[in-house]
């Protein structure tokens, strides 16, 4: 007997496809996401070129003092040419730059598929303002505009 086709492998394929672009849920890609693709997947303007520097590829526009940075930034590792280099897995660390008031949380990440994604950051305390800065060994470094913290 043969059983009927479902929508479930189409809404799988959508569902990736929308995570990928980062504009499912809060607009972050979810790690687990990333380790399940298939051998071949890529990121549109990916390649394997040769790493050259990072980028944000999300970065959030607030932060609040000790809660996880929402959206989660991510940082992208990029070629020469600025498309995402799929194969990287470099060690990537952020930080806030300030020593009076540092990023806390797990501020170094292994990227995967090129993305390193920063899902526990948060300042120590509240008001002002910061900017974060991307740092791997090797690689031209990123920084984001200043950012509010807010209570």
């Amino acid at each position: 007997m043969m059983r009927e086709p479902t929508a479930m492998p189409m809404a799988r394929v959508a569902l990736v496809g929308l995570l990928l672009l980062g504009i499912a849920g809060c607009g972050a890609i979810n790690e687990p996401t990333l380790r399940s693709l298939p051998t071949g997947g890529t990121i549109p303007g990916s390649t394997g070129g040769t790493p050259a520097a990072l980028q944000f590829r999300i970065q959030p526009t607030q932060l609040k003092a000790s809660v996880p940075a929402s959206p989660a930034p991510q940082i992208q590792i990029v070629d020469a040419s600025g498309n995402v280099v799929t194969t990287a897995s470099n060690t990537v660390t952020l930080s806030s730059g300030s020593a009076s008031n540092p990023l806390l949380g797990q501020t170094t990440v292994t990227a995967n598929h090129g993305i390193a994604i920063f899902s526990n950051v948060f300042p120590q305390m509240c008001c002002g303002t910061m900017s974060l800065t991307a740092t791997a060994n090797g690689l031209t470094t990123a920084a984001t505009a200043s950012i509010n913290i807010i209570q």
